[in-house]
């Protein structure tokens, strides 16, 4: 089973992703454009028109708002022939943190024993959590690949 979904991980995801889309889908232009700016208004708007909480809604944002300025780093980085980052760890770095346990504007870091722990020679734990943010063991999650 190593490397599949179950059907309940894969309906749980598809939910997340179909969420996520509308969300997105909702948010004007203007908003989609400087995400970081959504008022609290129109978060509720956003929620009551998808059908979730405004805390679902801040969360996608969070993300969106991520991936929006990592895309538009990585078009800089690229147009200026220096070198891509070559992990998630770094792409987080070179933006001032994420949305994966790095706090954000009025956020606390969620603090996960050993999540980050990688040992001299330059590998992580096999028991340590596993970087990707799935709540599983590395061994059990992104180890082999």
């Amino acid at each position: 089973m190593r490397g599949e979904l179950s059907k309940e991980t894969a309906q749980k995801a598809s939910e997340v992703y179909t969420l996520q889309v509308s969300i997105i889908g909702a948010m004007t232009d203007e908003e989609k454009a400087v995400p970081a700016k959504i008022s609290a208004d129109a978060k509720k708007r956003i929620a009551s028109k998808v059908g979730t909480s405004a805390q679902a809604v801040t969360d996608c944002i969070g993300k969106y708002n991520f991936m929006r300025n990592a895309v538009l780093k990585m078009g800089e980085i690229k147009r200026s022939g220096k070198e891509l980052p070559k992990t998630w760890e770094e792409m987080e770095k070179l933006l001032g943190g994420g949305y994966r346990g790095v706090p954000g504007p009025g956020r606390q870091a969620a603090h996960v024993p050993g999540a980050n722990v990688i040992s001299e020679a330059g590998s992580r734990g096999k028991n340590a959590p596993c970087p990707c943010g799935s709540g599983k063991l590395y061994k059990r999650c992104c180890w082999e690949r």
